[in-house]
């Protein structure tokens, strides 16, 4: 069996790097309040890929009262923002990231924990496990390598984006290495509903961030 797993919210908990990047590519600090913090982290799985932190600070910084729909803003910011607005934030993004991780690895690192699945990777070899992350796949590879996870092939950022979806990416593979069965394991839905091969077991991984999309589909 061959496991294509999904990185932030699965084996990582990478949401205050996250938090950290977006802020200082938008608003060169991390000074924003308490209030604004928790609502981007409560909200944090409704994002696909580093490009659509984006939207969710766009959405956070024009609420207008707490009984605001944070979710529904956010699919409709979504289809009305300009791909070259999110393609310009996803470039400086990734390099706020590579500058952090220059300036002081250490710190960075420590921004991006295990979660109780990734410790699981750890001690528990998993035979056949690729990589499949929007996170940009030097970063990836760091993180992997620095927490001895064991993996065959990794695709980032740049793989999916020229695919288009973890799902076509998936299939490209299997194809290649002519594969009939394999398992995909993502905290997103979205990404998960990418995938309509049939050699694809699709799981959703309730311990990441996604709890705000209707995922019952997908449960182990």
């Amino acid at each position: 069996m061959h496991y294509f797993v999904d990185l932030d919210g699965v084996i990582i908990d990478s949401a205050r790097e996250c938090y950290e990047i977006s802020s200082k590519v938008l608003y060169n600090n991390i000074g924003k309040s308490q209030v604004y913090r928790d609502k981007f982290f409560k909200y944090r799985g409704l994002v696909l890929n580093a490009r659509e932190f984006l939207i969710l600070h766009n959405v956070l910084n024009n609420l207008t009262s707490n009984n605001d729909n944070i979710e529904k803003l956010f699919k409709s910011t979504l289809k009305e923002i300009s791909e070259k607005d999110l393609i310009k934030f996803e470039e400086n993004f990734f390099l706020q990231r590579q500058l952090m991780i220059s300036r002081d690895l250490d710190y960075w690192l420590s921004l991006n924990p295990l979660t109780q699945f990734g410790k699981f990777l750890v001690n528990e070899k998993l035979i056949n496990l690729i990589i499949i992350t929007s996170k940009n796949s030097s970063s990836a590879k760091l993180i992997l390598d620095y927490r001895k996870i064991d993996y065959i092939d990794l695709f980032g950022a740049d793989e999916i984006n020229n695919l288009k979806t973890k799902g076509n990416l998936i299939s490209k593979y299997l194809d290649n290495k002519k594969i009939n069965e394999a398992i995909f394991i993502d905290d997103s839905v979205r990404n998960l509903d990418t995938c309509r091969d049939s050699r694809v077991k699709c799981f959703f991984a309730d311990w990441g961030y996604g709890k705000n999309s209707d995922y019952e589909n997908y449960l182990f």
